[in-house]
Order: C-alpha cells, then structure tokens, then sequence
C-alpha cells in the first residue's frame, strides 16, 4: 500500500501479512533485519517495522514505476532493446554481487520482484521474505517460484548463489524476449525441465549480439559448476560495453 509518513511527508510503501506465534513475528522481522545490513542503490531501503496485533508491516521506500513482468508488457515490442537490457541488467547484477559479498542469498530473483521506476528507469531489488544469510543459515529447504528457480533447485537442492545467478539469467532473457525459455511458461514447471537446455537462436535472439547471448547462456548453464559468479559475469564484454 502507498501511504505517507505523517512527521516529515515522506512517501513509503506498506508490506503487510499477517502472522501467528512467535516463528511468524520471527520471519516477518527477518526481512526488515535483511534490508537494513543492505545498502545499495538498487536494493529497496527500508525504513521501519512495527506490529500491530497480529499483522506485521514493513515499511519500504516508495518507487513509482512497475515491476519487471508489468513494464515489459507495456511496451509496444513486448521487450526491452538490448541496450536497455544490459543498463538494468548490470543494475540488477551488481545487486546480487553485493548480497553475495554480503554472504546473502536472496533465492527468489523474478521479474515480479525487479521494480523499474517511470521516470529515469532506475531499478530496485526487492522482496527478501526468504533471503537467507549463508553463513550459519538453514538453506536446505527448496524455495522459489518454480517458473524461475534454477534446474538444481528443481531437482531438490536448496537455493544458492548460484541459483541467484540463474535467476538474473532468466530476468535477462525475459526483458530480452518477452518470454520465458520452452517449458517455462506454465504455472507447473515438470522436473524435465530441469536438463533442457536452453536454445538462443530463433525469433527475437537473431537481432540479439553474440556478446549479449553469451553473458544469458553462461548465467544460464545447466551444471550449477559451471555457472560463474554474479562479480564474474559483471566483468564479461557485454556488461562492459554499458559502462
């Protein structure tokens, strides 16, 4: 919800969900812990958590745009230009290179959790209600949306780093395209999916750069092994081709 902080006007945005016993409070506050060791540009700031009897709310900065999916959908082509694509996608990268710095896996990288704002297409990474500190953390449960998660998670693993990379893989395809890779693009994703490998040479991928399907294939290799790291794909050509 948009509201407006009463002593200083500042605008914000409300996440509420309601909670029960102590585990739920502990969850719910978890996020905001999160979010406040994160600083950086394209990571959503919070601003403040308070609960109020049984419902718990974060209070977030406001960004006045739309998510990932919605501003894609919105375009006349149904995709963002390659250029585009690699500004918000060093954005979002260099987002995941910090968490990870910060030995933070965030685990549920989608395009409904990429915020894009209107005016100068600045762009926020949000919703960490199941990011994860690594160190000395419970990573072993599956989590995600399965349209998006990486093969190895389909297949039962816990969510990684390398899953994070994956899942900027697949955000890159989709302002790229439009779409999700062949198989992807239903509500249950069948473990098949898992070791198909994914093709970039029909359709839209014809006007994409050599440079621009490399960077998408390596974040989007199958063997968690041989997907590079966040910091590693920031130094690709591609990437350094926007700066």
């Amino acid at each position: 919800m948009r509201a407006v902080r009463r002593i200083d006007k500042l605008e914000v945005a409300l996440k509420t969900q309601r909670i029960a016993g102590d585990e739920g409070h502990q969850i719910a506050r978890r996020e905001y812990e999160i979010l406040s060791a994160v600083a950086h540009p394209n990571i959503i700031k919070v601003v403040d958590f308070f609960m109020c009897d049984t419902v718990a709310t974060l209070v977030l900065e406001f960004v006045d745009g739309d998510n990932l999916r919605t501003a894609v959908a919105s375009r006349d082509e149904q995709s963002f230009p390659e250029p585009d694509s690699r500004v918000l996608g060093t954005a979002l990268l260099e987002s995941v290179a910090f968490l990870h710095c910060k030995g933070i896996v965030h685990r549920d990288i989608k395009p409904e959790n990429v915020l894009i704002s209107r005016k100068c297409g600045i762009l926020k990474l949000c919703d960490f209600n199941v990011a994860q500190c690594i160190e000395g953390a419970d990573l072993m449960t599956p989590t995600g949306t399965q349209l998006y998660v990486a093969p190895e998670v389909l297949m039962g693993d816990a969510p990684a780093q390398p899953g994070d990379v994956w899942c900027v893989g697949i955000c890159l395809y989709f302002m790229l395209s439009g779409s999700l890779p062949q198989g992807r693009d239903v509500a249950a994703v069948p473990r098949m999916v898992a070791n198909r490998p994914i093709r970039l040479l029909h359709g839209q991928w014809l006007k994409v750069s050599e440079q621009c399907r490399s960077v998408v294939m390596m974040a989007l290799a199958l063997d968690a092994q041989q997907r590079p790291t966040a910091e590693e794909l920031l130094q690709s050509t591609w990437f350094g081709q926007g700066m």
